[in-house]
């Protein structure tokens, strides 16, 4: 059976407008949330991969944790939806933690699917394995114990 190969020569380009309609299309078809599990799971089985090895005991008191740092846009989804995933495989133990540098008590800021993914990391995680902050805190993310 003879092998069909894909060159990159073969691959159209597509630049501004035309680019954002094809991806308009796509997300309309399969859906954000679709989109936004499917991306955080390949990036939970590359972290994974590289960290999951050899994974740090979750009784082990001096194995520092999987720390996520999710902004406001969309990729801080993508992070605060991976770090649910490596928690739920039970690979890493106890040992996520999850910092957004937005503010989320006032929800009105966050996008939907930035929302939505909080709500779920904190009914399967827990709201006390995250923290929020606003400019300025990295000495927070330094100090924080978890």
């Amino acid at each position: 059976m003879s092998e069909s190969r894909c060159n990159n020569a073969d691959l159209p380009v597509l630049h501004g407008d035309e680019a954002r309609r094809v991806d308009l299309d796509v997300t309309d078809k399969i859906g954000r949330i679709r989109i936004l599990e499917s991306v955080a799971t390949r990036i939970a089985d590359t972290i994974h991969y590289h960290l999951g090895l050899i994974p740090p005991s979750s009784s082990s008191d001096d194995t520092a944790p999987l720390l996520f740092v999710a902004g406001k846009g969309n990729n801080g989804a993508n992070a605060i939806a991976c770090a649910r995933i490596l928690h739920m495989r039970a690979v890493f133990g106890e040992k996520i933690r999850l910092v957004t540098l937005v503010d989320d008590e006032d929800g009105s800021i966050l996008r939907p699917n930035m929302s939505a993914q909080l709500e779920l990391f904190d009914a399967l995680v827990g709201r006390d394995k995250r923290m929020a902050i606003n400019k300025g805190g990295e000495a927070l993310i330094r100090e924080w114990k978890g």
